[in-house]
């Protein structure tokens, strides 16, 4: 029920125009900002279909709201859809196999609004199914939601090395999935370790920051498939000035990072 920008849409913004400033320091520094739509319905994925028609038509006034506030920074680069998307949601029922459309609808709220920014989304998957309902199931999720960015959530943070074992597979395929239907495949790769909850335990969810060397694995594997490499989440797991465990894989990475540029 929070947004980071005064709006005459939706409720509770805050004192500081916090969108604002990260727009004009993006500017200054020559970064590319996503803007993500609100984040409208938690249940989204078991939501009815008024519900999620609401959604829509709310998103598509903030969407305007946006770009008539901040549409002169150079720097609002494009569009991110905050609803992830898993295919264990698709494959639950026929309501779930409505989800990707609902998304490209979503998508096209965002070109309406401004037809020039690509729209992302980021979503992640499980293993559970055979390569060949793999492919199938995601070629379905991206040729209806019809993104021009996916930055798929590589699971690493949360499986560890088993995930790390799937990840030359199933990227493989979701290129070429992507390179199918022209969507630019990313990455967003998890540099914390989960330490509790599910599917560890029933405890609090609880993670600390990875160590570079596993870090540097998953990078070295997605950078086969992928055209960029983002990362969750770098203020609570990789800045310096959140812990010092989180700012020795900074520093790690910045040496490392510093020591490829001089080669």
């Amino acid at each position: 029920n929070k947004i980071c920008y005064p709006s005459d849409i939706l409720r509770h913004p805050p004192e500081v125009d916090i969108l604002e400033k990260l727009l004009e320091l993006a500017s200054e520094f020559n970064f590319r900002v996503f803007v993500g739509l609100p984040n409208l319905i938690v249940d989204w994925m078991i939501a009815g279909e008024q519900e999620l028609s609401n959604v829509i038509k709310t998103s598509k006034r903030v969407a305007r709201e946006l770009v008539k506030k901040y549409g002169n920074y150079t720097s609002f680069y494009g569009w991110y859809l905050p609803y992830e998307l898993c295919n264990v949601f698709v494959m639950r029922d026929s309501r779930g196999q409505k989800l990707p459309s609902w998304i490209g609808r979503l998508k096209e709220v965002c070109k309406e609004v401004a037809p020039d920014k690509p729209v992302a989304m980021a979503p992640y998957f499980t293993t559970i199914l055979q390569i060949e309902e793999f492919e199938a199931l995601w070629d379905k999720i991206f040729r209806e939601t019809g993104v021009d960015i996916v930055i798929m959530q590589d699971g690493v943070g949360i499986y560890g090395e088993e995930r790390i074992r799937e990840l030359d597979a199933h990227f493989a395929i979701l290129s070429n999935i992507c390179a199918r239907h022209r969507i630019d495949l990313w990455a967003d790769s998890e540099v914390f370790r989960q330490i509790s909850g599910i599917p560890i335990n029933d405890e609090e969810w609880r993670a600390v920051p990875a160590d570079f060397q596993r870090l540097r694995q998953q990078a070295d594997i997605l950078a086969r498939y992928v055209s960029k490499i983002v990362i969750f989440c770098f203020q609570t797991y990789m800045s310096p000035i959140t812990s010092e465990r989180a700012g020795e894989l900074y520093r790690d990475y910045k040496a490392y990072y510093i020591s490829r540029k001089e080669r």
